[in-house]
Protein backbone atom coordinates (compact mmCIF):
# COMPACT_ATOMS: atom_id res chain seq x y z
CA UNK A 1 0.00 0.00 0.00
CA UNK A 2 1.21 3.47 -0.88
CA UNK A 3 0.52 4.74 2.65
CA UNK A 4 2.96 2.23 4.14
CA UNK A 5 5.64 3.17 1.62
CA UNK A 6 5.10 6.86 2.45
CA UNK A 7 5.36 6.11 6.16
CA UNK A 8 8.65 4.26 5.67
CA UNK A 9 10.03 7.09 3.54
CA UNK A 10 8.94 9.68 6.10
CA UNK A 11 10.89 7.74 8.71
CA UNK A 12 13.89 7.45 6.36
CA UNK A 13 13.97 3.66 6.82
CA UNK A 14 14.78 0.84 4.45
CA UNK A 15 12.37 -2.07 4.18
CA UNK A 16 14.77 -4.15 6.28
CA UNK A 17 14.99 -1.47 8.98
CA UNK A 18 11.21 -1.09 9.19
CA UNK A 19 10.85 -4.87 9.31
CA UNK A 20 13.31 -5.03 12.22
CA UNK A 21 11.35 -2.40 14.17
CA UNK A 22 8.09 -4.32 13.71
CA UNK A 23 9.58 -7.79 14.20
CA UNK A 24 8.53 -9.05 10.76
CA UNK A 25 10.51 -9.99 7.66
CA UNK A 26 11.60 -7.63 4.89
CA UNK A 27 9.56 -9.77 2.48
CA UNK A 28 6.44 -8.98 4.52
CA UNK A 29 7.10 -5.23 4.25
CA UNK A 30 7.59 -5.59 0.48
CA UNK A 31 4.33 -7.52 0.14
CA UNK A 32 2.49 -4.82 2.09
CA UNK A 33 3.90 -2.02 -0.04
CA UNK A 34 3.18 -3.83 -3.30
CA UNK A 35 -0.40 -4.49 -2.26
CA UNK A 36 -0.01 -8.26 -2.42
CA UNK A 37 -1.38 -8.64 1.11
CA UNK A 38 -2.89 -6.27 3.65
CA UNK A 39 -1.38 -5.90 7.13
CA UNK A 40 -3.30 -7.63 9.87
CA UNK A 41 -5.18 -5.44 12.33
CA UNK A 42 -2.38 -5.76 14.86
CA UNK A 43 0.26 -4.89 12.27
CA UNK A 44 -1.66 -1.82 11.12
CA UNK A 45 -1.97 -0.64 14.71
CA UNK A 46 1.78 -1.10 15.23
CA UNK A 47 2.48 0.94 12.07
CA UNK A 48 0.13 3.67 13.23
CA UNK A 49 1.78 3.78 16.65
CA UNK A 50 5.21 4.00 15.01
CA UNK A 51 4.00 6.95 12.95
CA UNK A 52 2.74 8.75 16.06
CA UNK A 53 5.90 8.12 18.04
CA UNK A 54 8.23 9.44 15.34
CA UNK A 55 6.02 12.30 14.19
CA UNK A 56 5.45 10.95 10.70
CA UNK A 57 2.16 11.14 8.83
CA UNK A 58 -0.34 8.66 10.20
CA UNK A 59 -1.85 5.96 8.07
CA UNK A 60 -4.99 6.84 6.21
CA UNK A 61 -8.10 5.90 8.24
CA UNK A 62 -9.12 3.55 5.43
CA UNK A 63 -6.03 1.46 6.17
CA UNK A 64 -6.59 1.19 9.93
CA UNK A 65 -8.79 -1.53 11.44
CA UNK A 66 -12.17 -0.53 12.76
CA UNK A 67 -12.68 -0.59 16.53
CA UNK A 68 -9.18 -1.93 17.04
CA UNK A 69 -7.26 -0.75 20.10
CA UNK A 70 -3.55 -0.09 19.95
CA UNK A 71 -1.49 -3.22 20.66
CA UNK A 72 -0.02 -1.34 23.61
CA UNK A 73 -3.37 -0.24 24.98
CA UNK A 74 -5.56 -1.94 27.52
CA UNK A 75 -9.14 -1.17 28.60
CA UNK A 76 -10.13 2.48 28.19
CA UNK A 77 -6.93 3.12 26.27
CA UNK A 78 -4.68 2.63 29.27
CA UNK A 79 -1.10 1.85 28.34
CA UNK A 80 0.04 -1.74 28.75
CA UNK A 81 3.64 -0.94 27.94
CA UNK A 82 4.46 -0.22 31.58
CA UNK A 83 7.46 -2.31 32.60
CA UNK A 84 6.36 -5.62 34.09
CA UNK A 85 8.72 -7.59 36.27
CA UNK A 86 8.61 -11.36 36.09
CA UNK A 87 10.49 -14.08 37.94
CA UNK A 88 12.26 -14.91 34.65
CA UNK A 89 13.73 -11.46 33.96
CA UNK A 90 14.78 -11.10 30.36
CA UNK A 91 18.44 -10.56 29.65
CA UNK A 92 19.96 -9.92 26.21
CA UNK A 93 21.60 -12.95 24.64
CA UNK A 94 24.91 -12.17 23.01
CA UNK A 95 27.89 -14.22 21.91
CA UNK A 96 28.16 -17.85 20.82
CA UNK A 97 28.57 -19.12 24.39
CA UNK A 98 25.30 -17.56 25.56
CA UNK A 99 23.42 -18.82 22.48
CA UNK A 100 24.85 -22.30 22.96
CA UNK A 101 23.81 -22.33 26.60
CA UNK A 102 20.32 -21.07 25.77
CA UNK A 103 19.73 -23.73 23.10
CA UNK A 104 21.06 -26.49 25.36
CA UNK A 105 18.27 -25.66 27.82
CA UNK A 106 15.59 -26.27 25.18
CA UNK A 107 14.19 -29.81 25.68
CA UNK A 108 13.84 -30.25 21.92
CA UNK A 109 17.61 -30.18 21.51
CA UNK A 110 18.61 -32.27 24.52
CA UNK A 111 19.69 -35.21 22.31
CA UNK A 112 22.11 -33.14 20.22
CA UNK A 113 25.82 -33.65 20.79
CA UNK A 114 28.01 -30.66 21.60
CA UNK A 115 29.24 -30.28 18.01
CA UNK A 116 25.74 -30.27 16.51
CA UNK A 117 24.51 -27.90 19.20
CA UNK A 118 27.37 -25.51 18.48
CA UNK A 119 26.55 -25.61 14.75
CA UNK A 120 22.90 -24.84 15.52
CA UNK A 121 23.86 -21.95 17.80
CA UNK A 122 25.81 -20.37 14.95
CA UNK A 123 22.62 -20.30 12.88
CA UNK A 124 20.66 -18.52 15.62
CA UNK A 125 20.09 -14.78 15.70
CA UNK A 126 19.48 -12.71 18.83
CA UNK A 127 16.12 -10.99 19.16
CA UNK A 128 15.54 -8.90 22.30
CA UNK A 129 12.02 -7.60 22.86
CA UNK A 130 10.62 -4.95 25.17
CA UNK A 131 7.28 -5.61 26.85
CA UNK A 132 4.55 -4.88 24.30
CA UNK A 133 6.71 -5.42 21.20
CA UNK A 134 5.58 -7.95 18.60
CA UNK A 135 7.69 -10.84 17.41
CA UNK A 136 5.43 -11.69 14.45
CA UNK A 137 1.93 -11.03 13.20
CA UNK A 138 -0.92 -13.27 12.12
CA UNK A 139 -0.66 -14.03 8.41
CA UNK A 140 3.11 -13.51 8.20
CA UNK A 141 5.06 -16.36 6.59
CA UNK A 142 6.93 -18.59 9.04
CA UNK A 143 10.49 -17.72 8.09
CA UNK A 144 12.07 -18.64 11.44
CA UNK A 145 11.54 -20.87 14.41
CA UNK A 146 11.87 -19.14 17.77
CA UNK A 147 13.21 -20.34 21.11
CA UNK A 148 12.35 -18.25 24.16
CA UNK A 149 15.45 -17.66 26.25
CA UNK A 150 14.02 -15.51 29.04
CA UNK A 151 10.88 -13.59 29.86
CA UNK A 152 7.38 -14.40 28.65
CA UNK A 153 5.60 -14.02 25.32
CA UNK A 154 1.93 -14.48 24.55
CA UNK A 155 0.17 -15.68 21.42
CA UNK A 156 -2.91 -13.65 20.49
CA UNK A 157 -5.80 -13.92 18.05
CA UNK A 158 -7.43 -10.72 16.84
CA UNK A 159 -11.19 -10.79 16.31
CA UNK A 160 -13.18 -8.79 13.77
CA UNK A 161 -14.72 -6.91 16.71
CA UNK A 162 -11.32 -5.45 17.53
CA UNK A 163 -10.54 -7.58 20.58
CA UNK A 164 -7.36 -9.54 21.28
CA UNK A 165 -7.60 -13.04 22.77
CA UNK A 166 -4.63 -14.66 24.48
CA UNK A 167 -4.52 -18.29 23.36
CA UNK A 168 -1.14 -19.42 24.72
CA UNK A 169 1.93 -18.31 26.64
CA UNK A 170 5.56 -19.35 26.19
CA UNK A 171 8.51 -19.17 28.56
CA UNK A 172 12.22 -20.04 28.70
CA UNK A 173 13.19 -23.19 26.78
CA UNK A 174 10.00 -23.35 24.70
CA UNK A 175 9.99 -23.26 20.92
CA UNK A 176 7.26 -21.58 18.86
CA UNK A 177 5.98 -22.17 15.35
CA UNK A 178 7.53 -25.60 14.98
CA UNK A 179 4.53 -27.36 13.44
CA UNK A 180 3.69 -24.43 11.12
CA UNK A 181 7.31 -24.49 9.96
CA UNK A 182 6.99 -28.14 8.95
CA UNK A 183 3.64 -27.55 7.25
CA UNK A 184 4.84 -24.41 5.44
CA UNK A 185 1.82 -22.47 6.72
CA UNK A 186 1.67 -18.79 7.77
CA UNK A 187 1.28 -17.79 11.38
CA UNK A 188 -2.28 -18.30 12.59
CA UNK A 189 -1.88 -15.77 15.43
CA UNK A 190 0.36 -12.91 16.53
CA UNK A 191 3.05 -13.06 19.19
CA UNK A 192 3.71 -10.23 21.63
CA UNK A 193 6.17 -9.90 24.51
CA UNK A 194 4.27 -9.90 27.82
CA UNK A 195 7.49 -8.93 29.61
CA UNK A 196 10.92 -7.92 28.39
CA UNK A 197 12.01 -11.08 26.62
CA UNK A 198 15.01 -12.58 24.85
CA UNK A 199 14.40 -14.87 21.88
CA UNK A 200 16.64 -16.78 19.49
CA UNK A 201 15.49 -17.00 15.87
CA UNK A 202 16.71 -19.70 13.49
CA UNK A 203 15.82 -19.31 9.81
CA UNK A 204 13.42 -21.95 8.54
CA UNK A 205 15.66 -23.02 5.64
CA UNK A 206 18.72 -23.09 7.91
CA UNK A 207 16.88 -25.18 10.49
CA UNK A 208 15.53 -27.71 7.99
CA UNK A 209 18.96 -27.98 6.32
CA UNK A 210 20.48 -28.61 9.73
CA UNK A 211 18.05 -31.48 10.34
CA UNK A 212 18.94 -33.01 6.95
CA UNK A 213 22.65 -32.77 7.69
CA UNK A 214 22.15 -34.57 11.01
CA UNK A 215 19.57 -37.29 10.22
CA UNK A 216 20.21 -39.23 13.44
CA UNK A 217 19.70 -36.56 16.10
CA UNK A 218 17.51 -34.64 13.66
CA UNK A 219 15.00 -37.49 13.78
CA UNK A 220 14.70 -37.15 17.54
CA UNK A 221 14.26 -33.37 17.23
CA UNK A 222 11.43 -33.88 14.73
CA UNK A 223 9.88 -36.54 16.94
CA UNK A 224 9.91 -34.18 19.92
CA UNK A 225 8.47 -31.35 17.83
CA UNK A 226 5.54 -33.54 16.81
CA UNK A 227 5.05 -34.76 20.38
CA UNK A 228 5.01 -31.20 21.70
CA UNK A 229 2.52 -30.13 19.01
CA UNK A 230 0.35 -33.18 19.74
CA UNK A 231 0.44 -32.56 23.48
CA UNK A 232 -0.55 -28.94 23.04
CA UNK A 233 -3.43 -29.98 20.81
CA UNK A 234 -4.61 -32.53 23.39
CA UNK A 235 -4.24 -29.99 26.21
CA UNK A 236 -6.29 -27.41 24.32
CA UNK A 237 -8.98 -29.95 23.44
CA UNK A 238 -9.10 -31.20 27.03
CA UNK A 239 -9.23 -27.68 28.40
CA UNK A 240 -12.08 -26.72 26.08
CA UNK A 241 -13.99 -29.85 27.11
CA UNK A 242 -13.49 -29.13 30.81
CA UNK A 243 -14.26 -25.44 30.44
CA UNK A 244 -17.60 -26.27 28.84
CA UNK A 245 -18.82 -27.86 32.08
CA UNK A 246 -17.00 -25.83 34.73
CA UNK A 247 -17.90 -22.67 36.53
CA UNK A 248 -16.02 -19.51 35.61
CA UNK A 249 -14.37 -19.39 39.05
CA UNK A 250 -12.94 -22.86 38.54
CA UNK A 251 -11.59 -21.96 35.11
CA UNK A 252 -9.98 -18.78 36.43
CA UNK A 253 -8.36 -20.62 39.35
CA UNK A 254 -6.94 -23.25 37.02
CA UNK A 255 -5.54 -20.62 34.63
CA UNK A 256 -3.88 -18.74 37.50
CA UNK A 257 -2.42 -21.96 38.91
CA UNK A 258 -1.13 -23.05 35.50
CA UNK A 259 0.50 -19.67 34.82
CA UNK A 260 2.11 -19.41 38.26
CA UNK A 261 3.42 -22.99 38.02
CA UNK A 262 4.96 -22.23 34.64
CA UNK A 263 6.30 -18.70 35.11
CA UNK A 264 6.62 -18.23 38.86
CA UNK A 265 4.54 -16.21 41.34
CA UNK A 266 4.39 -13.03 39.25
CA UNK A 267 1.93 -13.36 36.36
CA UNK A 268 2.49 -10.43 33.98
CA UNK A 269 -1.00 -10.44 32.50
CA UNK A 270 -3.94 -8.13 33.08
CA UNK A 271 -7.17 -9.49 34.51
CA UNK A 272 -8.72 -9.01 31.09
CA UNK A 273 -6.08 -11.24 29.52
CA UNK A 274 -6.56 -13.83 32.27
CA UNK A 275 -10.30 -13.72 31.61
CA UNK A 276 -9.68 -14.35 27.90
CA UNK A 277 -7.60 -17.43 28.69
CA UNK A 278 -10.35 -18.72 31.00
CA UNK A 279 -13.15 -18.00 28.54
CA UNK A 280 -15.05 -15.59 30.78
CA UNK A 281 -15.71 -11.87 31.13
CA UNK A 282 -13.33 -9.26 32.47
CA UNK A 283 -15.85 -8.33 35.18
CA UNK A 284 -15.93 -11.93 36.42
CA UNK A 285 -12.13 -12.07 36.51
CA UNK A 286 -11.92 -8.78 38.43
CA UNK A 287 -14.42 -10.03 40.99
CA UNK A 288 -12.70 -13.40 41.36
CA UNK A 289 -9.19 -11.94 41.74
CA UNK A 290 -10.53 -9.43 44.27
CA UNK A 291 -11.98 -12.31 46.32
CA UNK A 292 -8.64 -14.15 46.21
CA UNK A 293 -6.89 -10.96 47.28
CA UNK A 294 -9.16 -10.57 50.31
CA UNK A 295 -8.32 -14.18 51.23
CA UNK A 296 -4.61 -13.42 51.00
CA UNK A 297 -4.04 -15.90 48.13
CA UNK A 298 -2.98 -13.31 45.55
CA UNK A 299 -2.12 -9.64 45.30
CA UNK A 300 -3.26 -7.68 42.27
CA UNK A 301 -1.38 -4.78 40.72
CA UNK A 302 -1.89 -2.88 37.51
CA UNK A 303 -0.95 -5.24 34.69
CA UNK A 304 -0.03 -8.24 36.84
CA UNK A 305 -1.16 -10.67 39.53
CA UNK A 306 1.22 -11.99 42.20
CA UNK A 307 0.42 -15.40 43.71
CA UNK A 308 1.19 -15.35 47.45
CA UNK A 309 0.10 -18.89 48.28
CA UNK A 310 0.48 -21.48 45.53
CA UNK A 311 -0.86 -24.37 47.65
CA UNK A 312 -4.08 -22.56 48.50
CA UNK A 313 -4.56 -21.57 44.87
CA UNK A 314 -4.13 -25.20 43.80
CA UNK A 315 -6.61 -26.37 46.42
CA UNK A 316 -9.07 -23.70 45.37
CA UNK A 317 -8.77 -24.67 41.69
CA UNK A 318 -9.65 -28.24 42.59
CA UNK A 319 -12.38 -27.40 45.09
CA UNK A 320 -14.49 -25.15 42.88
CA UNK A 321 -16.87 -27.50 41.16
CA UNK A 322 -19.27 -27.63 38.29
CA UNK A 323 -22.33 -25.43 37.88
Amino acid sequence: MESIRRLRQDLALTQGELAARLGVSRVTISRWENGQVRPSSLAANALDRLARVYGAARLSPTHRPRQAASPAAGPAGQSRTVSRQNSATAAPVSGSHQKLRALSRCPLFSDLDSGSLLELSRLARNHDLKAGEFLFFEGDPVESCHVVVSGMVKVMKHSTAGKDFVTATYGPGEMMGNLLLLLDRPYTASCQAATDAAVLAIGSEDFLSFLHRHPGPGFFVLEKMLRVAGKRHIDVTSRLSEFASQRADSRLAQVLFMLSSKFGPTIPLTRREIAEMAGTTTETAIRFVSNLQRMGVVRSFRGKVVVLCQDELESFSRAVGHP
